[in-house]
């Protein structure tokens, strides 16, 4: 994730996920429908969201810190879970990932092998 931003869709509002050069640390806030945010804290379970669909389920990937540019593993969480699901394609990789709109569904893809490699996951 380096210090890119990253803004999921959550089952009631969105989930901001970051790294934070000053001190090192990878931070995660939420924000409600109503506007409201979170205070920034540490990634719960180790994972921090990428993506998500209308229902609330996302794509994750592991919170830890690893040298700028290099790829991790993503997983699928299920709209109020913890538990997740690894990605049945070798990692770790380059991803890009994406949630239905209209809710059911989370794609994650990637073409580290020189070739496309497609995860779909419907919680």
């Amino acid at each position: 994730m380096g210090n890119d931003l990253a803004i999921a869709r959550a089952a009631d509002g969105v989930d901001l996920a970051w790294f934070d050069s000053t001190r090192n640390t990878q931070l995660t806030a939420h924000g409600r429908a109503t506007g409201v945010f979170t205070a920034p804290t540490a990634p719960s379970g180790g994972w921090v969201a990428l993506a998500g669909d209308a229902a609330g389920d996302q794509i994750v990937q592991s919170a830890t810190r690893v040298p700028s540019g290099q790829p991790r593993s993503v997983a699928a969480r299920s709209a109020g879970s913890t538990t997740v699901a690894p990605a049945p394609l070798p990692g770790p990789a380059w991803w890009v990932a994406a949630g239905s709109p209209t809710g059911g569904s989370l794609i994650a893809a990637t073409s580290v092998t020189g070739s496309l490699r497609v995860a779909t996951w419907r919680p």
